[in-house]
């Protein structure tokens, strides 16, 4: 598997970017390029502000937040377009968004179930009326077989290539945290109680949520480059190697 997964990952790193795509599998190449993949897209941060909403009791409304955060973006990305899916299975067509949803879940996630309905709701609306949001609707069965946390900025990694009938979840770590700080300092017009170490805090709690219950059981690799070297480590193998040391 170790051996597949690099190979995998030096035939499919392409050029990233600022626009958010989620961690999904499904998502095409064509589809990915150019993009920084994390849970949920640009939802996930929403998402998290509504954490921090729930934990601080701010009593902001779920709106609120996705208005606040198109402003930022815009200045970030150049656009003010909030990028996130669903898909043909189910109404929240996200695993991120469904399980922070659920009353099963949404303490995991310390979130208000109802409150992420609401947030939803609201960004597909926008995203149906073109009004600063897309919604992609990813086909087919999630076949992911491993997760791929990548820590090179410049470049994400494709999550599929059906020729060769492999799919991967893919988390852009280093490059999802370097925006989260231009993020929060955006944000702070809006919502000046907020800190980074606690924005970067929630969305870290809320991004293991999500692998532990989407990603249960699959091997997970760190990806970097070491002196122009690529190196794809899997997680497992060297923690048993350090607990072994």
């Amino acid at each position: 598997m170790d051996e597949i997964v690099r190979n995998y990952v030096s035939g499919h790193l392409i050029p990233g970017g600022n626009i958010t795509r989620c961690v999904d599998g499904r998502y095409l190449e064509k589809d990915a390029q150019g993009t920084l993949a994390r849970p949920g897209g640009a939802f996930g941060y929403t998402e998290a502000l509504l954490g921090l909403d729930n934990q601080n009791n701010w009593g902001r409304n779920p709106e609120f937040y996705f208005d606040a955060l198109q402003k930022v973006l815009s200045k970030i990305q150049g656009t003010s377009i909030c990028h996130f899916h669903s898909d043909e299975h189910s109404s929240i067509g996200c695993g991120h968004a469904a399980k922070a949803a659920d009353p099963q879940y949404a303490p995991q996630y310390g979130v208000n179930p109802e409150a992420i309905k609401v947030l939803y709701t609201y960004a597909l609306g926008k995203a149906k009326r073109d009004q600063g949001a897309i919604c992609v609707y990813l086909k087919g069965a999630h076949r992911e077989q491993a997760v791929l946390i990548n820590d090179i900025t410049s470049q994400t990694i494709a999550p599929q290539d059906p020729a060769e009938g492999l799919m991967y979840f893919v988390y852009d770590r280093k490059k999802d945290r370097e925006i989260v700080e231009l993020i929060t300092g955006g944000l702070s017009e809006y919502i000046p109680e907020l800190r980074f170490n606690e924005f970067w805090g929630m969305l870290s709690r809320q991004t293991e949520a999500t692998l532990a219950l989407l990603a249960a059981g699959l091997p997970q690799y760190e990806i970097r480059l070491e002196e122009g070297e690529l190196i794809v480590r899997n997680m497992a193998s060297q923690l048993l190697a350090e607990m072994a040391a």
